[in-house]
C-alpha cells in the first residue's frame, strides 16, 4: 500500500492507546529503561526498552508475544524462510503513533500465513540477509504475534510519536528532519512505549523499572548545545551510530554515574563509567565542558554498575581526552594509564555534530 494511502486509511490519534502489555506482565522480571548503552552495537542510547524474561543464557523457554492493542502491522523483518530465524516488526497504533518490537524468536501460525505470501521490499546484509516485507495488517489487542525469550531472555519495545520531536544538537545526524509522511527519521520522535498505555496497565509496567528518579522511563537524547554532552560523530563519516561514534552522558539506571561510550575508531570499544566532579579537568560533568581551550580528561574511578547492563561491552582501561575546539567539533583520543596532571592531546581524532 503507498504511502500516503496507509496514513490516510489509520486512525485518527485522539484517544488511541495501547491496552495489553506485549507479554503477560507476570512473565516480565524487569524493564530496561531507554538509553542503555553498550558499544559498539549500542554506542550512543537505545532508542527502545528491553523486557527481560530470564537472564540470558540460562532457559530456552519462550512467550506469546501480544499485540499492545488495535494496531496496524506494516512491516516484518527477518529471514527469507518465515520459518525459522528472528525477526523484527513496526506497527501502527494510529496517524502519528508507531511500535516496534525486536528479536521476535517464532511469528505466529497466523502471521507467517500472511507474511510469506508477500515479497521481499528491500533487503540488507549486515547482520546477515534481512528480508523487509511490507503489509498492512489490522490485529485486534492482545492477538498473539510470536513468541520471544529463548536463550537471549528478552526482547526489544520502542515506539515514536510523530507530534513530539526531540532536540538533538544537529538532528540532521539521524535523517532528515523536514521530511514527511513515513520517511520522518523515527530517531527524532522517539517516546516511552510505556506512556501509551491507559494508566492501569501503564502502572504495572512502571513498576518492572529499576529506575528510581525522572523520567522513568529512561532518555535516549541527552544533547545540550554548546558543551561536551551527548552524541558525536567521526568527522566525515557516512552515517552509522555504532563504530563512528562516542557518547558523554549518564547512566539509564542511575542517572549520577557518567559514561564515556566510545565505538572504535581511535581505541578498542568500549565504555567508561565514574562519579563526576563539579570542578577541575578530571571527570568534569560534560555540561559544564564548554569551548575554553581545556583539555579534559576520563577515566573509570572504580563506581559503575556495568555487570547489570543488558549489552555489557568492554571496559576502557586508560584514559580518554577530550577538548571543545568549537560548539560543534572535539579532539578525542585514547591514552594508557591513569590521567595525567596536565593532560595534552597527542594525536587526536575529531568528531562532530
Amino acid at each position: 500500500m503507498p504511502e500516503g494511502s496507509i496514513l490516510s486509511v489509520l486512525p485518527e490519534c485522539a484517544g488511541h492507546v495501547f491496552t495489553v502489555p506485549p507479554i503477560d506482565i507476570n512473565e516480565v522480571y524487569e524493564i530496561t529503561p531507554l538509553g542503555n548503552i553498550g558499544p559498539p552495537g549500542h554506542t550512543v542510547p537505545t532508542e527502545h526498552m528491553y523486557f527481560h524474561i530470564s537472564a540470558g543464557g540460562v532457559s530456552n523457554r519462550k512467550v506469546p508475544l501480544l499485540a499492545p492493542g488495535e494496531i496496524y502491522i506494516l512491516q516484518v523483518s527477518g529471514g527469507e524462510d518465515v520459518s525459522q530465524g528472528e525477526f523484527s516488526m513496526i506497527f501502527a497504533l494510529c496517524q502519528d503513533v508507531f511500535g516496534y518490537f525486536g528479536h521476535i524468536k517464532a511469528l505466529s501460525d497466523e502471521l507467517k500465513g500472511v507474511v510469506a505470501d508477500v515479497e521481499c521490499e528491500q533487503w540488507t546484509t549486515n547482520p546477515g540477509n534481512i528480508c523487509a516485507r511490507n503489509l498492512f495488517l489490522k490485529v485486534a489487542p492482545g492477538t498473539v504475534l510470536g513468541s520471544v525469550g529463548d536463550l537471549q531472555g528478552n526482547f526489544d519495545f520502542g515506539a515514536f510519536d510523530y507530534r513530539t520531536k526531540l532536540e538533538y544538537a544537529n538532528p540532521w545526524q539521524y535523517g532528515d528532519p523536514e521530511a514527511s509522511g513515513l520517511s520522518r527519521p523515527r530517531s527524532l520522535h522517539i517516546v516511552c512505549p510505556l506512556d501509551l498505555y491507559e494508566i492501569e496497565t501503564r502502572t504495572e509496567l512502571y513498576d518492572k523499572l529499576p529506575r528510581t528518579v525522572a523520567p522513568e522511563c529512561g532518555q535516549v537524547m541527552q544533547d545540550k548545545a554548546g558543551t561536551l554532552q551527548g552524541n558525536w560523530f567521526l568527522q566525515g563519516a557516512a552515517g552509522g551510530r555504532g563504530d563512528n561514534a562516542v557518547f558523554f552522558g549518564y547512566d539509564n539506571i542511575d542517572p549520577n554515574l557518567g559514561i564515556v561510550s566510545v565505538g572504535g575508531v581511535f581505541t578498542e570499544p568500549g565504555k567508561m563509567e565514574f562519579t563526576p566532579t563539579d570542578s577541575g579537568l578530571r571527570n568534569r560533568r560534560f555540561d559544564e565542558v564548554t569551548v575554553d581551550g581545556q583539555v579534559y580528561c576520563y577515566e573509570r574511578d572504580g563506581t559503575g554498575r556495568s555487570e547489570s547492563y543488558t549489552e555489557p561491552g568492554s571496559l576502557l582501561e586508560g584514559h580518554v581526552l577530550v577538548r571543545l575546539n568549537r560548539d560543534t567539533e572535539i579532539q578525542i583520543e585514547h591514552q594508557a594509564g591513569g590521567c595525567p596532571a596536565n593532560p595534552g592531546l597527542q594525536n587526536p581524532s575529531i568528531y562532530t555534530r
